[in-house]
């Protein structure tokens, strides 16, 4: 039985600014910007010229859930959109609305401590990874013969990938994600086998009449 799935990444975030003008990490509530929902729209309309989308599963996470709203309404049936806890962002509140500067010190590490809050913890990688991959393998079953979107996170995608190619006896980790706005096609074979991998882009202009960036 083959199958299709599509890990979308949400698209660019309305990032906040702290008081002296310095962006922020985003937390759980930040919207999309402008060119996030342009993405959005863009690429549901290329998906519609190479996939019919049955379903769209999606984090509830609000600009995950946005951009599941903006794909569904984008394709021409109008899948029914399904929110799954396990494909929210990882739970790092030791970083929201915490400096981007702050951020990029420590690799753009998600799941290391912020130095400057230092008793503040978030969700482990392993915590992440068991409950992501549980989501994705389950959506898997349910749909062998389907076109499915799963609507999620750079660090969630980064953990599927990495799932995908070491198994179940593999260790937790994160393999290379996508661009936010674009799409991961994954073909299987009937063995569950990955038979295509491609990335869909969107076509979003790179400049906004409001020059929003």
């Amino acid at each position: 039985m083959n199958s299709t799935l599509l890990l979308v990444r949400h698209g660019e975030v309305k990032r906040a600014a702290g008081p002296s003008g310095e962006q922020l990490v985003y937390g759980a509530n930040q919207p999309l910007s402008d060119m996030g929902k342009y993405q959005l729209q863009s690429l549901g309309g290329k998906l519609s010229e190479t996939a019919y989308i049955t379903k769209i599963y999606t984090s509830p996470t609000r600009r995950a859930a946005q951009s599941a709203n903006l794909l569904q309404d984008s394709l021409s049936n109008h899948p029914t959109v399904i929110e799954k806890e396990g494909l929210r962002a990882a739970n790092t509140p030791q970083w929201n609305e915490q400096p981007i500067n702050d951020f990029v010190a420590v690799g753009g590490d998600l799941f290391a401590k912020n130095p400057k809050l230092p008793d503040v913890y978030g969700e482990t990688m392993e915590n992440a990874y068991s409950r992501a991959i549980k989501e994705f393998t389950e959506i898997q079953k349910t749909h062998p013969e389907e076109v499915v979107a799963i609507v999620t996170h750079g660090e969630i995608i980064a953990m599927i990938q990495h799932y995908l190619r070491v198994g179940k006896e593999g260790q937790i980790g994160q393999d290379a994600t996508i661009d936010k706005g674009e799409a991961l096609m994954l073909q299987f074979t009937p063995e569950g086998k990955i038979s295509e991998s491609r990335v869909i882009s969107s076509e979003a202009p790179q400049f906004l009449p409001n020059k929003e960036r």
